[in-house]
């Protein structure tokens, strides 16, 4: 049996995410590999305004990982943001944003790991690999399964008796799980 492994996953959009999972990994008798997940939390990703947008606080989510991640993490599974002319056409605002906030999240991440233990994620690709569509409640319905644990995280009353879908957390515990079963050397540590 090995010591377990931290594997974060992190939802770069402005509703984002970060999830941060243990694992322990193991074989069987028979010489099957075989991973437990030991804990899981999840946040919202921290933002404060400037230059009057909505922007990364790169120093909020340092210590965020910090205080959350005592041992050095195994992967860290970033999903990168999709750059395509039609998103470019509705909304350059935003897009530049989100584009601002990657280089802001790839600043924080490579300052604190190793390069080589971070990775940097297509939606689509991690989003094939587990099952689900650009639908999120899909999203919501696949975490709500495989981290039973976080089903009350992924929707959250306001102070108006509204209820905001919390859609970002529980794609970071996917991204976390692809990370896991795709990305994950447990043998490199």
């Amino acid at each position: 049996m090995t010591d377990p492994a931290c594997i974060i996953g992190i939802d770069i959009g402005l509703k984002g995410a970060i999830a941060f999972t243990w694992w322990r990994h193991q074989m069987s008798a028979e010489g099957h590999e075989d991973r437990h997940l030991l804990k899981a939390c999840v946040a919202d990703l921290p933002h404060k305004d400037l230059w009057h947008r909505r922007s990364l606080d790169t120093l909020a989510l340092q210590g965020l990982i910090e205080d959350k991640c005592s041992i050095a993490p195994a992967v860290v599974a970033c999903e990168s943001p999709v750059l395509t002319y039609g998103n470019l056409a509705q909304s350059g605002k935003s897009m530049a944003t989100a584009i601002t906030n990657f280089g802001r999240m790839t600043c924080v991440l490579e300052s604190l790991f190793w390069e080589d233990r971070v990775f940097f994620i297509a939606p689509n690709t991690w989003k094939a690999h587990v099952g689900v569509s650009k639908d999120k409640n899909e999203a919501i319905r696949l975490a709500t399964e495989i981290f039973p644990c976080q089903a009350d995280r992924f929707s959250e009353k306001a102070k108006n008796g509204k209820v905001s879908i919390k859609d970002g957390r529980a794609e970071a515990l996917l991204i976390a799980y692809y990370a896991m079963n795709n990305l994950w050397l447990p043998n490199r540590g």
